[in-house]
């Protein structure tokens, strides 16, 4: 019977991919999110009546309780420029945002998340670094991205839900 992959093996595999590619980007962004460090996020459990370990058991490899946790993905091969993760789900309330940008990348990255009258970023981060924003998000659609030059317009986005 042949494989299936899963998420979680994509997310590996793109992880590795990433170690052996490298991409290219410049900075248009005048948000005035640049810094050299990222921070860390502390993980909240879910809620909705199951406990952070049913809860957790429910959630796509990125998502842990009320953070999501990406990786840069840099491919020069096609080239493109991703996120670990392309959509999510989250609780409505205080919600984290964490994008590693892995060593072995070459360009700088972070992430913000942009919608319903929100726009919060992390710092743009080297590699090795991580960006983290956090926002009490009220339930709807977001859009999490990288504001670093074009990146957002060459891919590196994805949706958040909050519910």
């Amino acid at each position: 019977m042949p494989i299936r992959p899963t998420t979680r093996w994509l997310s590996l595999l793109a992880i590795a991919l990433t170690a052996l590619a490298l991409g290219a980007c410049g900075d248009d962004d005048d948000s005035g999110s640049a810094g050299e460090n990222g921070e860390t996020a502390t993980e909240q459990a879910a809620g909705g009546g199951k406990s952070a370990a049913e809860a957790a058991n429910d959630l796509p490899s990125g998502v842990k309780g009320s953070t999501l946790e990406l990786a840069a993905v840099e491919d020069v091969s096609v080239p493109s420029l991703a996120f670990s993760e392309k959509r999510a789900t989250l609780p409505a309330g205080r919600v984290t945002v964490t994008m590693r940008n892995p060593e072995g990348t070459q360009f700088p990255h972070a992430v913000e998340i942009e919608g319903n009258g929100i726009e919060k970023a992390g710092k743009v981060v080297k590699a090795g670094g991580t960006s983290t924003v956090t926002a009490n998000l009220k339930p709807g659609k977001y859009v999490f991205y990288c504001p670093v030059g074009s990146h957002r317009k060459d891919g590196m986005k994805g949706t958040l839900t909050v519910r």
